[in-house]
């Protein structure tokens, strides 16, 4: 896994912790793999883990554009619908903190912007529906040229 990869997950993880959550008692980590268990959601997880790298030549000889995502976690063990609202809310907001790429005091890798896309996906695979966890997958796409 690239250190420009890593760099950019580190970023995003240092930016979303130091954002202010509607949630209380919301934890932002860094993380290389997601290890949580309901037992451990009972306040909302925002996990930031390295995804890919995807690289395309773009014009020869040797002009390459390069995509790193960055995956970011988001879940809470809920028992209502009001909580399944309120995380469902705050997933959006962390899509919306992405996209803004607004952390003040936070040093991304240079040549880094906005990212490029960023999509969500609610409940992927049905993974812990009979344990009462709601969840989301964030990717965030930043694109490089070399």
């Amino acid at each position: 896994m690239s250190a420009l990869l890593q760099s950019i997950a580190d970023a995003v993880a240092t930016g979303l912790a130091a954002k202010s959550w509607a949630i209380a008692g919301t934890t932002v980590e860094r993380a290389n793999w997601i290890s949580k268990g309901p037992e451990q959601l009972v306040v909302p997880a925002i996990v930031v883990t390295a995804g890919n790298r995807e690289t395309v030549r773009i014009a020869r000889p040797s002009q390459r554009q390069n995509d790193y995502t960055v995956q970011v976690y988001v879940a809470q063990k809920v028992d209502t619908d009001a909580e399944v609202t309120a995380i469902s809310n705050q997933a959006e907001a962390v899509l919306d903190a992405l996209m803004d790429h607004a952390y003040p005091g936070v040093t991304f890798p240079t040549g880094t912007v906005s990212p490029l896309t960023v999509t969500i996906e609610t409940n992927p695979d049905d993974a812990l529906n009979e344990r009462n966890v709601w969840r989301a997958s964030i990717v965030a796409t930043y694109r490089f040229f070399a």
